[in-house]
């Protein structure tokens, strides 16, 4: 169009709290004589074969310039209206345009998005003649477009803030700005509006980022604009997001039933997940866990630790209140009771000491840690220190402390050794470790639990090792290099009666990857499982019971077939052998002999510890810097 003239004021990038969106703001000044931009539209239209009239009628201080509708025009249906036409008013530079006494200099004006078609399309307005009341065709108008300057983020408001971090998946600012008391609930203020919880959600769904909006009293049941919770996200994306997501919000009280604005339930949606499923030979192992915690509702309570990933956890009295947990750096306990951890002690020197290793004994209290302690010297050493609280009160009691000094074995680099592993009886009096070294050693306590009586050293270089709940049969593989492996079966129990110090009763030609040892009825018999090694390319090898006698027979008495290898194995507490497994695809499984049934679970694949409850009640496990308590699998008793 001729007789503009733009001048620019710069670009700026600012950012709507609104739609939560970047936008590029252009600021300049545009000036154009009225009768110029008319006769514009006016072309324009009668171009696009639009009629002329009706096309600006609505267009506000412009039906004064326009032909009577019954002059020298045809009937519409025949042809276009014939406008008169328009002279031009001469060019007038702004300088030269006359002042403005009854009008402010400019107009801001909010340019609604879209083509150019818009412009047509403003309505009628009882405010746009008096905007141009007094105005001689010849006059200039100065429309101004104003955009305010860009906000620093650390200005925007707490909530909008919030979103962006959230956003961003920035745990540390989400907790610095919690801090600050932001609004856990508030929803969005447009069309697409959620919570801050939903967003976390459709951000990856972090573990720690979750936790962190439940602690703070998310509402797991809000709804977004289009009635969708949480819930509904978590089922919907089972796929991409942890199974401890789901598990998070149904620990918060879920809602299955609450409706989106289609009428869609969360439930509806696992409907559909278990529809699709069935069209598959084999469910995936997130379907699995999706559908078994949803019908189930096993889990009791998730709780995320503040540190590094958790190692293992064991409950630690017979009322499945408190829960011992360890990671590299501390020791710690979980109030299940509380749903919260009431006390972690950490280590003073992070550098060259970490946890190694922990044992629980539930019925007494007792707690024992290993750690390892590297000195680097002329010659380099590694001190393992085991450290033992005779009833459990890590806060304030004086502990036991076991120090062992050794040097590195030749030959062998770290990483090619077994970590140091620690064993605690039931009456607590007999305590089995294997040193980093390889060195395994059996010391028996007096009964206050607070200084050694005994001391054997079973092998110079041991694989594995297990211990019944009473400490009375020991399993050991020992690698010494003559033998090529085998297990040693030890025992503190003989025809003649229990002795001072264990006895090696027999060897069993079998290369273990998994080790379990359970007292029987009888003390002259012990219960060892095992998983031996697979080769590649054959089986997953089958877990195997067999019974030991003191009379150096073995008798074997049931197997296993598992699906995935497996990483974890141990006999429940008790005398009547149930076996717990866990394998790598998170099938956690209870194996009963006596009516050779088995109850099983679905969790995750990554799970790093199982433990189970002396009342076989309740089963906590570990992965990455988490914890998970949930009812076990209906077993027979």
């Amino acid at each position: 169009m001729a007789g503009f003239e733009v001048k620019s004021h710069g670009i700026n990038m600012v950012f709507d709290p609104a739609t939560q969106q970047q936008q590029l703001a252009f600021n300049f000044t545009l000036h154009v004589a009225l009768p110029q931009l008319l006769q514009q539209l006016l072309e324009f239209h009668s171009a696009a074969g639009a009629s002329g009239a009706a096309g600006l009628a609505g267009v506000a201080g412009v039906s004064s310039l326009l032909p009577d509708a019954n002059v020298g025009m045809a009937p519409p249906p025949i042809s276009p209206p014939v406008l008169p036409p328009v002279i031009p008013a001469p060019a007038i530079s702004p300088a030269a345009a006359p002042p403005l006494p009854s009008m402010p200099p400019s107009v801001n004006v909010d340019v609604p998005r879209g083509d150019i078609n818009s412009l047509a399309m403003l309505g009628p307005s009882t405010q746009a003649p008096a905007a141009v009341h007094g105005l001689s065709p010849k006059s200039p108008v100065a429309t101004s477009f104003t955009v305010p300057p860009p906000m620093n983020p650390a200005e925007l408001p707490l909530n909008s803030r919030l979103v962006m971090a959230l956003q961003e998946s920035n745990l540390t600012e989400v907790r610095s700005i919690l801090q600050q008391q932001a609004d856990v609930n508030f929803i969005e203020q447009h069309a697409q509006a959620k919570t801050p919880l939903y967003r976390a959600l459709e951000s990856g769904g972090n573990i720690d980022i979750v936790n962190a909006l439940m602690q703070a009293r998310a509402h797991v049941n809000a709804a977004s604009q289009q009635g969708r919770t949480p819930l509904h996200f978590a089922i919907q994306q089972y796929s991409s997001l942890s199974p401890t997501i789901l598990r998070m919000l149904l620990c918060g009280r879920a809602d299955l039933m609450i409706p989106d604005s289609q009428g869609a339930t969360s439930l509806d949606g696992l409907k559909m997940v278990a529809l699709q499923s069935r069209q598959n030979s084999r469910l995936s192992a997130s379907a699995r866990q999706l559908l078994n915690e949803v019908t189930e509702q096993s889990t009791v309570a998730v709780s995320v630790i503040d540190a590094k990933e958790v190692r293992s956890a064991q409950f630690g009295d017979m009322q499945n209140d408190k829960i011992v947990f360890y990671t590299e750096s501390s020791v710690g306990l979980y109030s299940l009771h509380l749903r919260r951890v009431i006390f972690i002690k950490r280590l003073r020197q992070l550098q060259a000491t970490s946890f190694q290793h922990l044992a629980v004994n539930p019925w007494l209290g007792t707690i024992a840690v290993l750690l390892e302690i590297e000195a680097k010297r002329e010659v380099e050493v590694v001190q393992n220190v085991c450290i033992l609280w005779p009833n459990g009160q890590i806060q304030d009691e004086e502990p036991l402390k076991l120090s062992m000094q050794i040097g590195r074995l030749e030959g062998r680099t770290k990483s090619e050794m077994l970590p140091a592993t620690i064993i605690l009886s039931k009456n607590s009096q007999n305590l089995v470790s294997r040193l980093c070294d390889g060195q395994v050693f059996c010391w028996q306590l007096n009964a206050a639990r607070c200084q050694v009586v005994s001391e054997k050293k079973l092998t110079s270089r041991g694989g594995l090792i297990a211990a019944s709940s009473n400490g009375f049969w020991i399993a050991v593989v020992n690698q010494e290099a003559d033998n090529g492996g085998q297990i040693e079966i030890w025992s503190y129990e003989s025809t003649a009666g229990r002795k001072q110090d264990p006895c090696l009763v027999m060897n069993l030609k079998k290369r273990p990857s998994s080790l379990a040892v359970a007292e029987s009825s009888s003390n002259t018999s012990c219960l060892l499982a095992l998983v031996e090694v697979s080769a590649p390319g054959l089986p997953v090898a089958p877990i195997e019971v067999f019974t030991v006698d003191l009379d150096n027979t073995v008798t074997s008495l049931y197997r296993v077939r598992q699906r995935a290898p497996c990483h974890t194995l141990s006999f429940c507490h008790g005398q009547d052998g149930l076996l717990l497994s866990g394998d790598t695809e998170g099938v956690i499984l209870i194996h009963d002999p006596s009516q050779n049934k088995h109850s099983m679970y679905h969790d995750n694949p990554g799970i790093q510890s199982i433990c189970i409850s002396v009342d076989r009640t309740l089963i906590v496990t570990t992965e990455a810097n988490y914890l998970r308590v949930f009812r076990a699998p209906h077993a027979p008793s």
